[in-house]
């Protein structure tokens, strides 16, 4: 049995397996996390000046004549 002093204290007994199989983790929460990681380590290359930041220059629209 899985007895931590938590578990123990409130009179719940569950195996290791119950818990595994019973525990909810949403698969939207990884990819937020996975995407969490990248923007972090990205951005840490940017500020150490290993990846360069690409930048797009549009000249603004022209007004039309009156």
């Amino acid at each position: 049995m899985y007895e931590s002093k938590g578990i123990l204290h409130l009179g719940y007994k569950f195996d290791k397996v119950h818990i595994k199989n019973a525990t909810y983790s949403p698969l939207a929460h990884g990819k937020l996390e996975e995407e969490q990681q990248a923007i972090r380590t990205k951005t840490i290359e940017v500020l150490e000046g290993t990846r360069s930041l690409s930048i797009k220059v549009e000249s603004p629209p022209e007004k039309p004549q009156s």
